[in-house]
């Protein structure tokens, strides 16, 4: 008997030790694809395509994750990295510019005031008020310009790297309960979403990887029934949202959720709901704590909320329409206004107290159309035929709404109770994250997983 457990185990430290080593074979590739000269034509291919790339890139990602032992983890890992590489080299190689790019590197707009306010605290001062809003990213980013010797290439390489090793860990969460299609399927959406940030210093580059984090332990979770693993996937999902502003209902409705599927003997657990909101509010705090270090005391945490919350209660018009309809707070700081609007919002929803319904339900059908400012909005590629993104977008949709209904009929097992909370708690968001206002739906960044993991529940089912 203690022969066979000594047996076991070393099969289990020799399989833990290939699966180490494949990981980081897949690693140095990443970094060689980073630093050979590939043509740039390649990687741009990567980054604008749609169709075509879809048609090369799922066949192989799919044998690729059907491969076992050590050739099946280098194989699956290092094509994802790869995946997540080659839009960063096209975009380095051909000095592109973006709407935050300027020649392939320098950010630019409102990325250049994050790399800036970065590149301060390095050097011993703080953030402005812009960087303030959003604090955790920026701090991020300070210390890979400390570890690099302030050099953006390789921060945003590292931060590559990290991005795709929680796309693919999340990826893998999947394949163990749904399948192979599913998961491939599910990391290459979840690639879609991230190749238009790929290169920036953008906050969605870390809303992203730690809303990716979140979900792949509420998956897991959720089927375990581990009260302190989904405490800490909440606060997880609260560091995404506070680094990346979004979705914020997921919250409460995901914390409700734990009481009662978390609940034991009893109809629902107040113990376990406390413990989620101490994890959340822990969350909140922690974002505090970093603004309070080394942010402009005169800032405010997410000081822009006011300026979408006015175009909600004027019926769904945008973020600018305080700008319109009050010209004179464009000379204020960004405080000032802040606190400006949100009056101007209380002053708006007394003269006019349908007019936030009517922008609620703007947004909702914003959010339902397979449009640029839709659910799926991020899914665009640049074939000469625009067809193609909506046949896309039509596409996942589709199947995401029959995988909200798979959902529903097995809301009694998990993690698909989870997921129909977590649909709730985006859907009570929409009103407050207009589409339209999200830039191909950026803000969603958070949360983006959820959805597309309805995608692939419609598929499998």
């Amino acid at each position: 008997m203690r022969s066979q457990i000594e047996v076991v185990m070393k099969k289990t430290v020799r399989k833990s030790w290939l699966t180490l080593l494949a990981l980081l074979a897949a690693l140095i590739i990443y970094a060689l694809i980073l630093s050979i000269p590939i043509p740039s034509a390649i990687g741009l291919f990567v980054r604008y395509n749609l169709v075509v790339l879809s048609l090369i890139t799922l066949p192989s990602l799919f044998f690729a994750f059907r491969a076992r032992g050590f050739w099946g983890t280098f194989s699956a890992f290092g094509l994802t990295l790869l995946l997540f590489g080659l839009p960063l080299r096209g975009l380095w190689r051909s000095g592109t510019s973006e709407p935050f790019i300027i020649a392939g590197v320098l950010p630019f707009s409102d990325a250049a005031s994050y790399y800036s306010d970065a590149l301060r605290v390095v050097e011993g001062f703080r953030f402005s008020a812009f960087s303030a809003r959003r604090p955790l990213f920026p701090a991020l980013l300070t210390v890979l310009l400390a570890l690099t010797g302030q050099n953006l290439v390789i921060s945003i390489a590292i931060l590559g790297a990290l991005i795709a090793t929680v796309c693919y860990l999340a990826a893998r969460q999947i394949q163990r309960s749904l399948g192979d299609l599913p998961a491939v399927v599910f990391l290459f959406i979840l690639f879609l979403f991230y190749r238009r940030i790929a290169g920036t210093t953008m906050t969605e580059n870390l809303g992203l990887p730690l809303g990716a984090a979140a979900f792949i332990i509420l998956w897991g979770t959720a089927q375990k029934k581990n009260l302190w693993q989904t405490a800490a996937a909440l606060l997880f999902l609260t560091l995404a949202l506070n680094a990346r502003a979004g979705t914020f209902f997921i919250l409460p409705a995901l914390v409700l959720w734990t009481g009662f599927a978390l609940k034991g003997k009893h109809q629902f657990s107040i113990p376990v709901l406390a413990l989620n909101i101490a994890a959340v509010a822990l969350g909140f705090l922690l974002n505090m704590m970093v603004f309070k270090l080394i942010a402009d005391p005169g800032g405010m945490v997410f000081s822009n909320f006011s300026y979408t919350l006015y175009g909600v209660v004027a019926g769904g018009k945008g973020w600018m329409q305080i700008l319109i309809d009050h010209p004179e707070l464009a000379q204020l700081d960004d405080v000032a206004r802040s606190a400006q609007t949100y009056a101007l919002v209380f002053d708006a929803w007394k003269a006019h107290p349908f007019n936030i319904i009517v922008g609620a339900f703007k947004n909702w059908f914003d959010y339902l159309m397979p449009r640029g400012a839709g659910a799926f909005g991020f899914i665009r590629g640049d074939e000469a035929l625009s067809w193609f993104n909506y046949a896309y977008r039509i596409v996942l949709s589709i199947l995401a709404g029959w995988g909200l209904v798979a959902s529903w009929k097995r809301r009694r097992k998990e993690p698909f109770g989870m997921m129909i909370w977590a649909a709730v708690g985006i859907f009570l968001s929409v009103p407050f994250v207009p589409p339209n206002d999200s830039n191909q739906m950026r803000v969603y960044a958070a949360t983006v997983a959820f959805l597309i993991t309805f995608s692939v529940i419609g598929l499998r089912s």
